[in-house]
């Protein structure tokens, strides 16, 4: 317990600082839908937000000990959750708590919810709450269909959870949601079939696999190669950000540097020495899914991969990613970020059931029924969350991580840098074509959207 909670701690101060920029069923990764939305347009919601609605007024009157404000007559609430097990336990929670106030869920993806709020808010339909992966706030915001929060509101939740959960939605010091999850990939580990051995760096990692290959005929670690989350930490190794040092720079994606160059020829040695096998080929299925049933020694993957893994039986463990080179990696931190909608008739019930959301007892539903880490500050006061060893593997990662970009040019991002990992892998490109290959693509990408 003691090790969770100093590594959540660390987890803190880490994430704060490099966050601070800006104050602002299989199951997949937070992280992993964004690369399905690279098509967007940037005006697909108006940044001028003519068309956003006229917010209902909150009233006044902030209950410090509920932690509430006064709920409207006759109101009545929906929120958007993409978990059936989670929806029903959220309502009984929330019918425990008597206010009267009726509650109802349905079933939204939570990278279609930005996309159906600008459907069906306008005709009523939408839900008052949604949850949405962090990098398409900005985009809602731009838009006018999100509520900003009050400063009784905010700071109660800035007393509750992660700094960064809390600036991954603050824009120009207003604040407009706050993460209830934060995730990180991770290495994970068969124990039966690793034994002793835990790689301290990635060098001796690929000298295991290369071994266990000879030996046994089998891949010792495998991954989804082509992906450009998964993938992010080689180019981190040696000292390459996207979109720059506070992932703020639009206009320099960064995919162009030395730094970049580097980790590229380190990612390339892997397929080289350890696993070769051709992009298409080290997909889910044959990397992940082969984990989950006890079939490959090494696999980087998330929190979303343990549930299989441990009703499949397997043994397994969970710990940072070795070092590259004499460097700790940095991996992309995901989070997923509760709002109000701006179409809302009921602001103020809408605000209690985001208090209730984010409150101890909000957040340890996300972790008893989902298995989710809760972005909380304090793990001990979700129970069990504190105890849990596969857990704990993941916050140890997640110490290094960076926060996903908030920029709305995010969206450009994801297919340009799978590309890179891709063309690299496959040997279609050399690694300085790749690179002048993505950096042209995310241009195009972004320049057709102005």
């Amino acid at each position: 317990m003691k090790k969770l909670l100093a590594m959540l701690l660390v987890l803190t101060m880490v994430l704060s600082l490099a966050a601070c920029a800006r104050t602002v069923e299989e199951e997949e990764p937070m992280a992993e839908k964004p690369a399905e939305k690279t098509e967007e347009k940037a005006d697909d919601t108006s940044d001028d937000k003519e068309d956003a609605p006229a917010e209902e007024p909150m009233a006044e009157g902030w209950n410090a000990d509920t932690q509430m404000y006064p709920f409207e007559d006759g109101a009545t609430l929906k929120v958007w959750a993409d978990n059936e097990d989670y929806g029903e336990a959220l309502i009984a929670a929330w019918d425990a708590k008597g206010t009267g106030v009726a509650l109802e869920y349905e079933i939204v993806g939570s990278v279609d919810q930005r996309a159906k709020l600008e459907l069906d808010g306008p005709a009523g339909l939408g839900a008052d709450v949604i949850q949405v992966p962090h990098d398409h706030v900005t985009t809602l915001i731009d838009a006018g269909i999100v509520m900003e929060f009050q400063p009784e509101l905010t700071e109660v939740l800035q007393g509750r959870l992660l700094d960064t959960a809390m600036q991954t939605a603050n824009v120009d010091g207003k604040q407009y949601g706050a993460s209830i999850i934060t995730e990180s990939i991770a290495l994970f580990y068969n124990t039966d079939l690793v034994g002793d051995f835990m790689p301290e760096t990635f060098e001796e990692l690929i000298e295991w696999a290369a071994n266990y290959k000879e030996e046994t005929g089998n891949w010792g670690i495998g991954w989804q190669v082509e992906d450009a989350y998964h993938n992010y930490f080689f180019l981190t190794a040696f000292g390459m950000r996207v979109f720059g040092e506070n992932s703020m720079d639009a206009d320099n994606p960064g995919w162009d540097t030395p730094e970049a160059a580097a980790g590229l020829e380190f990612y390339k040695s892997v397929r080289e020495k350890a696993f070769d096998v051709p992009g298409p080929d080290a997909g889910w299925d044959t990397t992940v899914a082969a984990f989950q049933k006890g079939e490959l020694p090494f696999t980087i993957t998330g929190p979303w991969a343990i549930g299989d893994a441990k009703n499949n039986g397997v043994n397994f463990g969970i710990t940072k990613l070795p070092t590259i080179n004499g460097n700790q990696p940095y991996s992309f931190s995901g989070a997923q970020i509760i709002l109000v909608s701006a179409y809302t008739e009921y602001p103020n019930a809408a605000h209690n059931l985001v208090s209730f959301m984010a409150s101890e007892e909000g957040l340890g539903l996300l972790y008893s029924v989902n298995g989710k880490l809760p972005a909380v500050k304090d793990p001990s006061t979700i129970p069990g969350l504190a105890d849990d060893a596969l857990l704990s593997g993941i916050a140890e990662q997640a110490n290094f991580s960076y926060p996903m970009p908030v920029i709305k040019e995010i969206q450009f991002m994801w297919e340009p840098q799978a590309n890179l990992f891709k063309f690299v892998w496959n040997g279609d490109l050399t690694i300085p074509e790749a690179q002048a290959k993505a950096i042209e693509d995310y241009k195009l990408l972004k320049s057709s959207a102005e």
